[in-house]
């Protein structure tokens, strides 16, 4: 995602994976596995969604969480 808005120098994940796209950052990318675990306690594995997160009144507060935890997007 970061690649198609002109601020990465690959599509590539860091982690080798995959491509970064926003599913794989939210919900698959091995990188971020412990800063996900609360998300994954937070909700049961049929309702951790892309849908779910981003529509979820309830899932917002984990989401940024998440987003936070990950430090991905800190300015610096």
């Amino acid at each position: 995602h970061l690649f198609r808005l002109g601020k990465a120098d690959s599509a590539r994940c860091s982690c080798g994976t995959d491509d970064e796209t926003v599913i794989h950052f939210l919900l698959r990318c091995p990188n971020w596995k412990r800063a996900r675990a609360p998300l994954r306690r937070a909700f049961p594995p049929s309702n951790l969604q892309l849908r779910t997160l981003l529509s979820d009144p309830n899932a917002l507060p984990h989401l940024f969480d998440y987003i936070k935890a990950t430090g991905r997007f800190a300015a610096g």
